[in-house]
Parts: structure tokens; sequence; C-alpha cells
């Protein structure tokens, strides 16, 4: 999480399920990086899973997070 280069406050994030417009690529795939303002996002929940990630990291957080807030680390 942090400021885009728009000085938006954004999340980058990984999606392995639900409604997407485009069609979700495989599990695993690092297609499913997403990118949203975090004043878009109307609700969230913490579900009891254990942890998923893409096979790896996006190359670059281009232009949704610039100034870095947050990160988890130690995922990899």
């Amino acid at each position: 999480m942090g400021k885009s280069s728009e000085n938006d406050l954004n999340v980058l994030y990984y999606q392995y399920e639900g409604y997407r417009s485009r069609r979700l690529q495989p599990e695993g795939s690092s297609g499913n990086w997403r990118c949203n303002r975090i004043s878009d996002i109307a609700t969230a929940e913490i579900i009891d899973a254990a942890w998923r990630q893409p096979i790896q990291k996006p190359k670059t957080r281009g232009n949704c997070v610039v100034l870095l807030d947050v990160e988890v680390k130690g995922y990899y």
C-alpha cells in the first residue's frame, strides 16, 4: 500500500478468487496482480484461510505504488 504517481492512496494485491470483468488467470499466474485506490474499496473482510501467493512477485509496482507505506514482507 502506498501513494501512486497521482498521489492517490493505492493497494497492490494478488487476486486468486472472485469477480473480475476479465477472466482470472490460473492461480499462481502473475497476470492476477491488481491495483485499486483505497477510496474505491467499499467493503473488505479478513478470511480464516491459508495464505496464498503467486509464483513470483510483480516485477514492478508501476504507477500503482511509487511511494511505499506498507508492505507484507517475508512471504517469499
